[in-house]
């Protein structure tokens, strides 16, 4: 029988063949709870097959606030484990295909587009999507019926600024997500969903009670709520504050940071590129921060065009000359595209004391780097707040924002007592084991 929030179960994909096996979590499993923890587990013991795993955890898709999260992780160049975080709805329409994991091994023949729904696993094939632009791939596979794309890798998949991201709100790659995909020739991975998740009845409840909490604490101008707490951002402020429109909010999240920015008049109508659309969602705030340094007046545009590229905009924007015109730095940061990307360590020189660096490039190397306050506190840190969302299943910025502590999320797993000292014991176990 089925705990809440969990299916129990695991699809185990051969690319090559086309075969699907599913699987039942083993016990050990289970006590590392879910998402990074256990797909840490599970890359493990197929490393011989380079495997890609997604991963919920049993708060995904539930009533917990920000309950939206999948995990992508695999094994990175250096031979490393990287965990990145996938948001909007991902983590949901994975669960509501009723598996709680999916494993792809090996190497599709040929580019391919991986469909999971209730019931049924397709590997269909991509021969139409090559060489198009991230909105031209939503335009063709929307065309075939599909509209949950979770993991898109774009055409410059294979560059060393590749960025796989979902769908058209970019994503936070910075690990090597795309290039890894491209690898397995997928070139995208569509979560269709169809079945039913199990909560507690006293769930609801709760989230009303924390939701009430974390509007409290929001500022009116919920566009800031992220680059508020961010170090040196006046310049993407400031932008934001000129472009904004609305905010768009994941799964299940009253934090609503994805903010939307217009593009100007002017760009929308002198514009020939059917990429160019309205404007542009800002969900990377560290790489949009990065580019509003080398371009502040424009930076959401040049932000657009690297999510339709699929381009890392933080590595771009090192390339970018703030001198130069618009259409020339446009020029400019496309034809970097395939420039080496430089050694991490000095990608992350910047970072703010109390994070990891390696830690930080190991959970996508883009979320937000948000000082920790009050590390004192049960997960605490940044390493432990990022890691503990990436395993119970919500996204990781509203414990980064400390709009919510991760204690407060414990009665959707349990609320007997006893059984929440087990879960909060297995927890650091968890954290620690996906930290190291």
């Amino acid at each position: 029988m089925r705990s809440s929030g969990k299916n129990n179960k695991i699809a185990v994909v051969d690319l090559e063949t086309g075969s699907i096996l599913y699987k039942e979590l083993t016990m050990d499993m289970a006590q590392h709870i879910g998402g990074a923890a256990v797909n840490t587990l599970l890359l493990k013991e197929y490393s011989h097959q380079t495997p890609l795993v997604l991963g919920t955890g049993p708060l995904t898709g539930g009533f917990a606030p920000g309950s939206c999260l999948m995990v992508a992780s695999f094994y990175s160049d250096d031979k490393k484990i990287c965990h990145l975080p996938v948001v909007v709805k991902s983590g949901v329409m994975l669960k509501l295909s009723e598996i709680d994991f999916a494993l792809f091994l090996g190497r599709s023949q040929k580019d391919c587009v991986v469909v999971v729904e209730k019931g049924r696993i397709c590997i269909e094939p991509a021969d139409d999507l090559a060489g198009l632009s991230i909105p031209q791939t939503v335009k063709q596979l929307n065309s075939r019926g599909i509209q949950e794309i979770a993991l898109m890798a774009g055409p410059n998949s294979t560059d060393p600024h590749g960025a796989a991201g979902t769908a058209v709100f970019g994503g936070f790659d910075r690990c090597g997500l795309a290039g890894f995909m491209k690898s397995k020739n997928i070139c995208a991975i569509v979560l269709k969903g169809g079945g039913k998740i199990p909560f507690a009845a006293k769930d609801l409840q709760e989230d009303r009670h924390l939701t009430a909490q974390i509007k409290k604490q929001l500022p009116k101008q919920k566009s800031m709520s992220v680059l508020e707490k961010m170090v040196d951002c006046n310049l993407a402020k400031d932008l934001v504050k000129k472009y904004f429109r609305h905010s768009h909010a994941c799964f299940h999240c009253p934090v609503g940071c994805i903010n939307f920015l217009q593009y100007p008049k002017k760009h929308r109508e002198s514009s020939n590129n059917e990429d160019t659309a309205k404007g542009v969602f800002i969900l990377d705030h560290q790489g949009f921060a990065a580019l509003c340094k080398k371009r502040p007046q424009d930076a959401h545009i040049f932000m657009g065009r690297a999510m339709a590229l699929g381009l890392d905009p933080q590595a771009l924007s090192e390339k970018l000359d703030p001198g130069t015109g618009f259409d020339q730095a446009i020029a400019q940061m496309e034809n970097v595209a395939t420039a080496q990307r430089k050694e991490q360590n000095n990608v992350m020189d910047n970072i703010p004391h109390g994070i990891s660096g390696d830690v930080y490039h190991r959970f996508g190397g883009a979320l937000p780097q948000i000082r920790p306050q009050n590390s004192k506190e049960p997960f605490g840190t940044w390493e432990e707040r990022v890691a503990f969302a990436m395993i119970v299943g919500v996204c990781p910025i509203p414990l980064l924002l400390q709009l919510i502590s991760p204690t407060a999320l414990i009665p959707f797993i349990t609320r007997d007592q006893s059984q929440a000292k087990i879960y909060h014991s297995n927890l650091e176990k968890s954290i620690k084991m996906v930290l190291n």
